[in-house]
């Protein structure tokens, strides 16, 4: 489905490569944190520990304003569903969850997250048609 490969898919991309910079940006924090506390610290392993950290910011960085751009573009079409299949396309292609956890937090089956999934997916696809984006 070309919705999904052109928006969907991109916009879920980068909200799990921006997830992964912040928890690599906690890490490193936590390791930044200790090696201030200790006596004598490494002054070599502190600005190397440093120094990922701005290139993980700036990483984020990218990540997120790519982000903010497919977030945009994913939602235009996503205001477009109603209640059920807006809270599980919007879950998985935004927020980034997994079908299962979408399933447990919403107390539907995951066959009925399927289904909702596939209803949406074509509803999706027949509106990015439309409007000439093929």
């Amino acid at each position: 489905m070309k919705i999904v490969d052109n928006i969907l898919q991109p916009a879920r991309e980068q909200e799990l490569a921006a997830q992964a910079c912040i928890s690599h940006i906690s890490r490193l924090q936590r390791i930044i944190e200790r090696l201030t506390s200790c006596q004598g610290s490494n002054r070599e392993v502190m600005t190397e520990t440093l120094d990922k950290l701005r290139k993980a910011e700036d990483q984020l960085n990218r990540h997120i304003d790519r982000l903010v751009d497919y977030r945009e573009t994913a939602l235009k079409y996503l205001e477009k569903l109603t209640g059920e299949e807006y809270a599980v396309i919007y879950r998985y292609y935004i927020k980034g969850e997994n079908w299962q956890k979408i399933a447990a937090e919403t107390f539907m089956s995951e066959r009925r997250v399927y289904l909702l999934r596939s209803s949406a997916l074509n509803i999706l696809e027949s509106l990015y048609e439309q409007e000439g984006n093929n």
